[in-house]
This record gives structure tokens, sequence and C-alpha cells, in this order.
């Protein structure tokens, strides 16, 4: 009985919804002493008062873990199989995007290969920034998910996924690599997880030059666990901030209004920083957040069509980061507005099958 319990839970948490919700939880624990280094250097808090910091901030991730559970036992699975329809010229329309999305990428990453790999790190990000949000880069990436992985199968995500992980490489940046991180880790074994976690690690431990590659355990351990560690250290810094429950943006995002303090304090924020303000408003908005979260998924989950129910994975995964990262909010807009997407393809999908059904390959 025990080794059955422990058999399940194990596979729970090779669950990748699981994985990223206990990274960003055990993040300040597994990387303690760097954090205490940071927040000595810094000023952020006195010593002391760490236990009181990290309790908070495992209170906080505890209260989305509804949340991940209900995501975690979704059926998300890749089919493995490819829709045929009539007439047979329609896929040219997904195969024209799916070629154009992998000619810019390909052309951009020679583009940044050339012009940009040994500028300074901070230089680097901004570029960054500005092209994904100018170019419109997530949208096109996921479209091209959407309408390809129904007519070519998983090959789509090695497509679209190899030129966007090499721009990455090259700008030290992750990003782009986020949003295959699921369809990988559900289908590797422990394994292939481990060589994947150490892969991203290195490659982030070289985002301020080849020469800061990581070469030895402990630092390699404080690079992968940089992203958790980093968002913790910087939430800490908005317990000053004053509650504003009146503002449009708290009752849209959940949260106090924080833009002033994020400026002056260059912090990030991230899902835990709600609750260094007051642990019971972070409570009551992280119980708001899941409902909604949850709501959107019950209402589109079972019009969702079952060859897209992957790229839905993608999306809940690329959502949850952004909750971990940035907003509440932002995370509810980004879920709302590609599972309406995938539920409009899935209603043209029926439309274009056949009346004796798809026929599978």
């Amino acid at each position: 009985m025990l080794w059955t319990h422990l058999d399940r839970l194990f596979k729970f948490f090779r669950q990748p919804f699981a994985i990223f919700w206990l990274y960003y939880l055990i993040g300040p624990i597994v990387a303690l002493i760097k954090v205490y280094e940071i927040s000595s250097i810094q000023g952020l808090f006195k010593e002391e008062d760490m236990f009181e910091k990290l309790a908070v901030h495992i209170i906080g991730y505890l209260s989305l873990f509804p949340i991940i559970f209900y995501c975690a036992k979704l059926k998300l699975s890749s089919t493995q199989s490819i829709i045929r329809i009539k007439p047979k010229a329609i896929i040219i329309i997904p195969g024209i995007i799916l070629f154009f999305t992998f000619l810019y990428l390909t052309y951009t990453a020679f583009d940044f290969a050339n012009s940009n790999f040994f500028l300074p790190d901070k230089i680097r990000a901004e570029i960054y920034r500005d092209w994904i949000y100018e170019s419109k880069v997530m949208p096109l990436i996921l479209i091209s998910l959407i309408l390809c992985a129904t007519f070519f199968g998983p090959i789509t995500y090695l497509i679209v996924g190899i030129p966007s992980v090499i721009i990455d490489i090259f700008m030290g940046r992750r990003h782009l690599l986020l949003i295959f991180i699921y369809p990988l880790v559900s289908r590797l074994r422990m394994k292939g997880l481990l060589i994947t976690v150490l892969f991203i690690g290195i490659l982030t431990s070289m985002r301020h030059g080849i020469d800061h590659i990581a070469t030895s355990f402990t630092v390699l351990k404080n690079t992968i666990f940089s992203e958790s560690y980093m968002i913790f250290l910087s939430s800490t810094n908005h317990s000053n901030c004053l509650i504003n429950i009146g503002s449009n943006n708290s009752l849209v995002h959940f949260e106090r209004y924080t833009q002033y303090c994020r400026i002056m304090d260059y912090a990030a924020g991230g899902f835990t920083a709600r609750f260094h303000y007051n642990i019971m408003f972070g409570m009551a908005s992280a119980c708001i957040y899941s409902f909604f979260f949850w709501l959107i998924l019950k209402i589109f989950y079972r019009h969702i069509s079952p060859v897209l129910r992957e790229v839905l994975g993608v999306i809940i995964f690329t959502a949850l980061f952004i909750t971990y990262r940035d907003d509440m909010g932002n995370s509810l807009m980004f879920l709302f507005q590609y599972v309406l997407l995938l539920s409009v393809a899935s209603i043209i999908l029926k439309m274009l099958i056949t009346k004796k059904g798809a026929l599978h390959r």
C-alpha cells in the first residue's frame, strides 16, 4: 500500500505543472546560502527575518497547489496522430504558416548570432524583449502550434522549437524555451529530465558570458534555481507598499497597486510579492485567481479537440509561469485568449472533417 502511494506521488511530481510549481516552492530553500549572501550584500532584510520570509513564501505557493493539482489531472497527452481532412489542399495553409514561422525564427537566430552574441547582458535583454513584443513572437509561435500540431503532429514542436531554443542560447534568455518545456518534460523519463535541467542550468550560467559557465556543483545548483530565489528576494522588497483596493488595477489583477514600488525598488515582484504585503490578502487573491483559472478550463476544456489538448498543456504551463514571474491578471488574460483560440480552432476543425469522421494516421 505504501509503495502504491509513493508510486502515485512520484508520477504526480513528474508531471510538468507539478515540477514547475515545486521548482518555485523549494528554490529559495535549496539555495538558502546564496539567498543569505544576496540578502546581506543588498540589505534586503535581516537574517533573523529569514524564517518568516520563507514561511510566507511556502504558504503562498501551497495556496496555489489546488489549481496545480487540477491541471495535473487533466488529460493533455498527445494522441500521436495526424488528422487528414478533405479537401486535402487545405493542409497547404498550415504548411505555409509553419514554413514561414521556421524561416523567420531561423533568420532571426542568424541575425542575433552575428550582431548580439557578445554584447553586454543588459543590452541583449533589451533587444530580446523589444523583438518579442514588437514582432509578436509569442502569438506567432502559439498560433503555429495550434494550426500545425493538428496536421503534422509532434514534429511541429521540433520544427518551431529548435530555432527558438537557438535564439535563447544566443541571447542568454529562457522565454521561448519555456513554450517547449511542457511537451519535452511530458515525453522524458527521469534521466532525460535531469539532463534537460542541467542543460538549462549551464545555459543560464553563461548569460553573462562564456567565462561565467558553472564549474562546480554549488554554482550549477544556484544557477538552476536562480529564477526561483531571485523572485523570492525581489518580492521581499514589497513589504512597505500600501494597499489600494479601490484601484482598477487591484480589482483586475487581484493585488495591491504596486507599480510605484516596483519602479522605485527595481524589483520584478512575482507571485510571492502579494504575500509580503499581507498574508490574508495574498491567500484571498490566490483563491480568487484559482477559481477563475479553474472556471476558464472547466468551460472550454470539453470543447477543445483531443489533438489540440497538448497545445492546451503548453498554454496552461505558460500561464502558470506568468503567475509566478509576473502577475495573476496577466496570467488569466493569457489563458483566456488562447484557450478561446483553441476552442475556435476546434470548431473550425470539426467543420472541415468529412461526415465519415477524421482519418488518423
